[in-house]
């Protein structure tokens, strides 16, 4: 089927027809759909509470049951571009986060931007990318948006300023300067409160290797005027078939009434054999409570797996996971665990 028509009917679907509609840009389609089935086991389940920024807490998080979801791997997107000339070329995105096993309630936002690119680099404007979650970071992961993955569980930081969701009504930069590349984004919206917030990332390398370094700045963090600030430095090399892949993190959140300073190092091999990718990675965090009488968040993460691809687009995953958290929030031998042991089915199209 014509990737524009395919574009145009589910856009009216999705109630973006008048945007992609017989115009002169560009339109592509895209999506991905995936489903996984895990058996979790966690003391205590469900809403341990933890730190909720080197360990997410909360929200379902720690299951102890057999689970079916697409942990967010679901989604559909279009991408429009057109060429102004010299040199200049407009540039569109929306997509949508579209739950592949079950009715979430609808479409939800992913990221959506628009902007314009040349020999410049390239703006944007709109719901972004963060620098600071996609170098290094979740690209890094390969377990990323399933049960294995190392954010939320101890192997990476959480939330809109860690390696989750994105950043609304920014302003974004990028720019590859031969082994340089340069990507900040920032918010001046006033309105609503999001001014201030900031994201950047400076990379270097090509080829066999890369080093990075990359920042986070959450100005209003409670709504009080407390900010979170959070750097991390890391870096990939690879030979043969082999991929090592690590990144240290170091943040404050003075959100919550309670200051606690954190850190964070996640460590990351693979090794490619034909169309089989074998993972192995690890992750250990500790958080600083500024209150008396508190004791050190300790966490552990660890993650075993495989992916197989059958082609470009289609593959099936599964592995071992586990994870381990004590002193949580401070309270000493508030003590808790997750193990999962996880496999799915995921196409590209």
């Amino acid at each position: 089927m014509n990737k524009k028509l395919l574009s145009l009917a589910v856009g009216a679907a999705l109630g973006t027809a008048p945007m992609i509609g017989a115009q002169a840009a560009d339109v592509k389609v895209y999506g991905q759909v995936q489903a996984e089935v895990a058996s979790e086991s966690s003391d205590p389940p469900l809403l341990f509470a933890t730190d909720g920024r080197v360990v997410q807490g909360g929200n379902n998080q720690f299951q102890d049951n057999i689970t079916m979801e697409d942990n967010a791997r679901g989604r559909y997107g279009l991408t429009a571009s057109e060429d102004l000339g010299n040199g200049l070329t407009a540039i569109a995105k929306i997509e949508y986060d579209l739950g592949s096993t079950t009715d979430g309630g609808g479409p939800t936002q992913r990221d959506t931007l628009v902007g314009l690119k040349g020999g410049f680099g390239e703006f944007q404007a709109g719901r972004l990318k963060s620098a600071y979650k996609y170098t290094g970071g979740v690209k890094y992961d390969p377990f990323v948006t399933t049960n294995l993955e190392a954010r939320r569980y101890g192997g990476m930081t959480t939330g809109v300023f860690g390696h989750n969701s994105f950043v609304s009504n920014h302003l974004g930069y990028k720019n590859d300067l031969g082994a340089v590349g340069l990507w900040i984004t920032y918010s001046p919206d006033e309105q609503s409160g999001t001014d201030g917030d900031m994201t950047a990332s400076v990379k270097f390398g090509g080829g066999a290797w890369e080093a990075f370094g990359a920042l986070a700045h959450d100005d209003d963090a409670d709504g009080a005027g407390n900010a979170y600030d959070v750097f991390k430095v890391g870096g990939q090399y690879r030979m043969g078939p082999h991929k090592l892949s690590g990144q240290w993190e170091s943040g404050t959140d003075e959100s919550g009434g309670v200051d606690a300073d954190g850190s964070l190092l996640f460590l990351g091999y693979q090794f490619k054999t034909g169309n089989t990718t074998l993972a192995a990675q690890m992750g250990t965090g500790t958080v600083e409570f500024d209150i008396a009488g508190a004791d050190d968040q300790e966490s552990t993460y660890f993650a075993l797996g495989a992916i197989h691809k059958f082609s470009k687009q289609t593959r099936i995953f599964g592995g071992f996971a586990s994870m381990e958290v004590e002193n949580a929030v401070g309270l000493s031998a508030n003590d808790g665990d997750r193990d999962v042991v996880t496999a799915g089915l995921r196409m590209d199209f």
